[in-house]
C-alpha cells in the first residue's frame, strides 16, 4: 500500500528544492559538495558583525 509523504516531509523538499538545496544530512552534503565543486547547502553567513551593545549599570541623563 502506498502511504503519503507526512506534511512536514513535504514542506522540507519544498523548500530544499526552492532554495536548490541537498535534502539530506551533512554527510551527505559534504559528498555532493565535493563531487559537483559547489555548494549544496545554506552558505555559511557572512558579512557584518551585529552590534554589540554595551550594557552600564547607568541610565543616560536624556
Amino acid at each position: 500500500m502506498l502511504e503519503a509523504i507526512a506534511p512536514d516531509e513535504t514542506a522540507a523538499i519544498r523548500l530544499n528544492l526552492q532554495r536548490q538545496h541537498a535534502l539530506g544530512n551533512d554527510s551527505f552534503r559534504n559528498a555532493t559538495e565535493r563531487q559537483l565543486g559547489r555548494r549544496a547547502g545554506p552558505a555559511v553567513r557572512t558579512g557584518r558583525q551585529p552590534k554589540i551593545k554595551k550594557t552600564t549599570g547607568e541610565e543616560s541623563a536624556l
